[in-house]
């Protein structure tokens, strides 16, 4: 199966602001085997084949070692706030409070892809759909980050509110910021 978003950030798009890009993932048996995100505007391709690693324009890339408790951590949040806003906002001021920095990318693509090679420690978000993240939860993980659903579950293509992060601090994402789901 092909999951296609032929532009996630479409806000982003139409004012002109560079961090929209192009998502192809191809599934077999609803697993996703192959992700490729395109950001034109600062041509930036990254890609990854499960079992393989993911690069970026053909480099290897990884996740951040940073831990959440150092200065120089960085994190995005999707949201969504015309739906639950109450609990958006409750789960965005827990996550201020642990990693300070804290960006709205306004596509999802772009914050796992950022997450996947360091520029963030951790993306957390709700309400996106598979076209929105399967590749790139893929790419998320090939470089040795985790993706996993509020309850901590692994990433699957049903999931709407999602937890991407290098990993070191995925348990402390997921106990006090989202509370397990």
């Amino acid at each position: 199966m092909w999951i296609i978003d032929p532009i996630d950030g479409s806000r982003n798009y139409i004012h002109g602001h560079p961090t929209f890009g192009i998502s192809i993932a191809l599934a077999h048996k609803r697993e996703v085997v192959m992700g490729v995100v395109y950001f034109p505007m600062i041509d930036w391709m990254f890609t990854a084949e499960k079992g393989k690693g993911a690069e970026r324009n053909g480099q290897k890339i990884q996740v951040s070692n940073r831990k959440p408790e150092t200065s120089d951590t960085m994190a995005t949040y999707g949201c969504a706030f015309h739906r639950e806003k109450e609990e958006q906002i409750e789960i965005f001021s827990r996550y201020i409070d642990l990693m300070r920095k804290v960006r709205i990318e306004g596509a999802a693509t772009f914050a796992f892809c950022a997450v996947a090679c360091g520029i963030y420690e951790s993306s957390i978000g709700m309400f996106a759909k598979p076209w929105d993240y399967a590749a790139s939860c893929l790419i998320v993980e090939e470089a040795g980050g985790r993706v996993t659903d509020y309850s901590g579950k692994r990433w699957n293509l049903e999931m709407e509110k999602f937890v991407a992060s290098n990993g070191i601090m995925h348990e402390e994402l997921l106990n006090k910021v989202v509370k397990n789901g």
